[in-house]
């Protein structure tokens, strides 16, 4: 498992490379008040953490996202529940998820621009 979380991280630059392609759904995993309190990525969608499990059951707004093939790039604040959101998805999608390592907090100190 720990070699897949690895291999899923992205830096920030890796993020906006994924997200300039145009083919990644960016997902932001914070709830409302945490992306009112700290800004948010432009474009990304929100799925609270605490929502993810309903959200990948069938019907689900996530599992919709993930049956569609389109990469799936998901962010919090420090990189935690991006990376166990990963883990929580099956084999099946999980070569198509990725992670911003450290979060909205390291693409806050790395200047990228916050809504």
């Amino acid at each position: 498992m720990w070699s897949l979380l690895k291999k899923a991280q992205l830096s920030c630059r890796e993020l906006t490379e994924h997200i300039d392609k145009g083919k990644a759904i960016l997902i932001d995993l914070r709830d409302r008040a945490e992306i009112n309190k700290t800004g948010a990525i432009s474009g990304a969608l929100n799925i609270p953490y605490l929502n993810i499990d309903k959200s990948l059951d069938d019907g689900g707004r996530l599992k919709k996202i993930l049956d569609s093939g389109r990469e799936v790039l998901f962010v919090d604040e420090y990189g935690e529940r991006s990376s166990l959101t990963i883990q929580k998805i099956n084999n099946a999608h999980q070569d198509q998820c990725f992670h911003l390592s450290q979060g909205m907090t390291a693409w806050k100190t790395e200047g990228y621009p916050i809504l």
